[in-house]
This record gives C-alpha cells, sequence and structure tokens, in this order.
C-alpha cells in the first residue's frame, strides 16, 4: 500500500495539483458529461480521466508554452521558479477558456466544431491579454 503524508504537502503543491485538475481532468469529465451521457456513465474511470486529460490538456500546454515565452523574451531575470509560475499561469488561462465554452454548452446547443472556433477564438484573446500584460510590464520595467 502506498502510505503519503498529507501534511507535509506544502499548500502551493496543493494549489498547482487543483488547479491542473480544474484545467485539465475536470472540464474533460463535463464535456463528455455534455457531449455523450452514454460514454460518461459506461467508460472506465482510469480511461475517462486519460480521455478527459487528453482533450483538455493540449489548450493547458499552449497557454503554459505562451506564458513561458513571453516571460523569458520580454524579460531579463527569470525568476527560479519560472516553470511552476507558467504551469499555474497556463492552468489558470485554461481554466477561464474551457469553462467559458462548457457554461455557453449549457445554454445553446453548439456542434463540436463551432466549440472548437469558440476555443480558438478565447484563446486569441488569452493570448493578446497575455501579451498586452507582459508588454506593459516590460515597457514599465525598461523606462524605470
Amino acid at each position: 500500500m502506498l502510505n503519503i503524508d498529507f501534511s507535509k504537502i506544502s499548500t502551493e503543491v496543493w494549489l498547482t495539483i487543483l488547479l491542473l485538475l480544474f484545467a485539465t481532468v475536470i472540464p474533460g469529465f463535463l464535456f463528455f458529461f455534455i457531449y455523450d451521457q452514454y460514454l460518461f456513465l459506461n467508460l472506465d474511470t482510469t480511461k475517462l480521466i486519460f480521455l478527459s486529460f487528453a482533450i483538455t490538456s493540449p489548450l493547458w500546454v499552449i497557454n503554459s508554452l505562451i506564458y513561458l515565452v513571453l516571460e523569458t523574451k520580454l524579460h531579463d531575470e527569470v525568476p527560479t521558479d519560472l516553470l511552476k509560475i507558467c504551469s499555474m499561469a497556463g492552468s489558470t488561462f485554461a481554466i477561464f477558456i474551457i469553462y467559458c465554452v462548457i457554461i455557453l454548452n449549457i445554454f445553446f446547443d453548439f456542434s463540436i466544431l463551432e466549440n472548437l472556433y469558440l476555443v480558438l477564438f478565447l484563446q486569441l484573446l488569452v493570448f493578446v491579454f497575455i501579451w498586452a500584460i507582459e508588454h506593459k510590464q516590460f515597457k514599465k520595467a525598461s523606462t524605470d
């Protein structure tokens, strides 16, 4: 049996794990529940977790990489915990995109292709938002 002392896990690690779950696995569950309830109810839990992760993790990876590239290109000093920061930022932006699409699917009957267009549109907005924030911080730091 695997014995893990959960009291030794830091709050930061718990937050990272929760963000990753809310950005990758849980939205995949919701997509399966919305689009194919039969598959959601009859699929083995392990397979459902892996499929959910496979559906939503590319969005998390894209957002984390965008944040990583902008953070390293625009700033001279790179923080020591940059990968953790990028994964948390990627999770946050992926959560925004995925849950907006899920909420819209609850009220409107979108096709899979329309959902893909919506995700791409929201991803473009997030990219512009990240770039604007990083560019503004870069300009502010270079004028100081």
